[in-house]
C-alpha cells in the first residue's frame, strides 16, 4: 500500500483485475501505518520495508505539512523506531492549542506527548504540560447527559461548528479514551469521569451483531446514524479504546470487543466475511446504498442533511440503526490507516506491544 516514489502509504486501495490498485496518498495514514508496524512482533518490520527511508519520508512530509495529528503519531513512531529526529517535532507538538484541536485528533496529540514526554525527556516537562492541558480539555467535552464527547471545541470551532455541535462520531469517542488511559497510566492521577462514561456509552449503544455505530447525538443518548459501520472501529480503533481500561480498574471490555470482531468474520448483516479475496482484502465498511466514501462522514449529502436535522430535534427519538440488508453494501476499498490501526490492536491484545507504547 505504499507509493513507491513518494514512499508514503496510500489513501485507498481497491482490487482491479486481480491486482492491488493505490490511490493517492495521505500523510496520516503513513504516520499510522508507520505506528502499527513498528509496534507489532509478528515480522522484523525491516524484511518488510526500507525502515531508513520509509521514515526519512514520512518525517519530511509531516514536518512540512505541522498537522497535530500527525506530528503526534510520527512522534510515537520516531520512539518506537529510536529515531531522534522525534525530539524535533515533540517541540512542534508542544506548541499546538489543545481548545481549537477536534477530539478524535486532540486524542491522538494526547497520547503522542505522553509517548514522546518517555522517549524525548529534554522536552518533557514541556510535553507533560501541554498533555494535562488536552487531558483537561477532553474531560471538559465530555457531555454526561449523551455518555459521549463533543467532536469540536466550543472555543474557536471550525465551519459548520453550529450544526456539528449537536452531532459526534466514535473516532471522536475511542482516541481521547486512548489518550486519556496513557495520561493516567503515566502520571498515576485517577482517571476522569469521561473515561468510563464514555466507554459505557458506545458498549450500551453496540449494535446486536457487534457495529460499533457511527455518528452519535452530543446531547442525548442517541444514535442519530448507525452506517456506514467501518470494518477498522471492528478489529482496530475500539480495541485501541477500550483494551486497557482494565489497567486503570475500570473494567474488562472483552466480550464487547469479541462481538466485534465477529462482524469482521460474517456475523453482520450481510452474513459476509468482510476480509478476504484474492489477493486478500480488508473491505472498508458495510454503507448503506448510495453512500459516498470521501464526502463529510462518509454518506450522501442527503443522508447527512437527515443527520443534522435528527441531532437538533430534541423530540425525535430512537437510534437510527435498522436497514433493510437490501439497502445496504459492502464497499470494497482498503484504507492503509485501517492496517495500522489493526496490527497496533493486535499488539494490545497479545502482549506484543514494543517500546514506545505508553503504559
Amino acid at each position: 500500500m505504499r507509493d513507491p516514489e513518494s514512499e508514503l502509504f496510500s489513501n485507498k486501495t481497491v482490487v482491479r483485475h486481480g491486482a492491488y490498485v493505490n490511490i493517492g496518498q495521505n500523510v496520516l495514514y503513513t504516520t499510522v501505518s508507520l505506528v502499527g508496524m513498528l509496534t507489532q512482533r509478528r515480522r522484523p518490520v525491516e524484511s518488510l520495508l526500507d525502515l531508513g527511508s520509509a521514515m526519512d519520508s514520512a518525517y519530511a512530509a509531516v514536518q512540512r505539512r505541522g498537522v497535530p495529528g500527525e506530528l503526534a503519531n510520527m512522534v510515537w513512531a520516531c520512539s518506537l523506531a529510536s529515531d531522534s529526529r522525534g525530539g524535533e517535532l515533540l517541540k512542534s507538538l508542544v506548541t499546538t492549542e489543545p481548545r481549537v484541536i477536534p477530539s478524535g485528533e486532540l486524542g491522538q496529540v494526547l497520547y503522542g506527548l505522553v509517548v514522546g514526554a518517555d522517549a524525548f525527556t529534554d522536552d518533557r516537562d514541556a510535553a507533560m504540560a501541554v498533555a494535562g492541558d488536552c487531558a483537561e480539555e477532553l474531560s471538559q467535552r465530555f457531555d454526561a447527559r449523551a455518555g459521549v464527547f463533543r467532536a469540536t471545541a466550543r472555543r474557536f470551532p471550525p465551519r459548520r461548528a453550529v450544526l456539528e455541535s449537536r452531532l459526534t462520531h466514535f473516532a471522536a469517542q475511542v482516541y481521547p479514551l486512548h489518550g486519556l488511559t496513557a495520561h493516567c497510566l503515566h502520571t498515576g492521577k485517577s482517571p476522569p469521569e469521561a473515561i468510563r462514561g464514555v466507554a459505557d456509552r458506545i458498549v450500551e449503544a453496540q449494535g446486536s451483531q457487534g457495529q460499533w455505530w457511527w455518528l452519535y447525538s452530543s446531547r442525548r443518548r442517541t444514535v442519530i446514524e448507525g452506517y456506514p459501520v467501518y470494518s477498522v472501529h471492528q478489529d482496530g480503533m475500539a480495541i485501541l479504546g477500550l483494551a486497557k481500561l482494565r489497567e486503570l480498574g475500570i473494567g474488562d471490555y472483552g466480550e464487547p470487543l469479541a462481538r466485534g470482531l465477529e462482524w469482521i468474520n460474517g456475523a453482520n448483516e450481510l452474513g459476509v466475511k468482510i476480509a478476504g479475496g484474492d489477493p486478500p482484502l480488508i473491505n472498508r465498511c458495510i454503507q448503506r446504498v448510495g453512500s459516498h466514501a470521501d464526502r463529510a462522514y462518509g454518506i450522501s449529502r442527503s443522508n447527512l442533511v437527515r443527520a443534522f436535522a435528527r441531532s437538533a430535534l430534541p423530540m425525535v427519538g430512537g437510534d437510527r440503526i435498522q436497514v433493510d440488508p437490501a439497502r445496504l453494501e459492502v464497499l470494497c476499498e482498503c484504507r492503509s490507516y485501517h492496517l495500522g490501526w489493526l496490527l497496533y490492536a493486535d499488539s494490545l491484545v497479545n502482549g506484543r506491544a514494543g517500546a514506545g507504547s505508553a503504559s
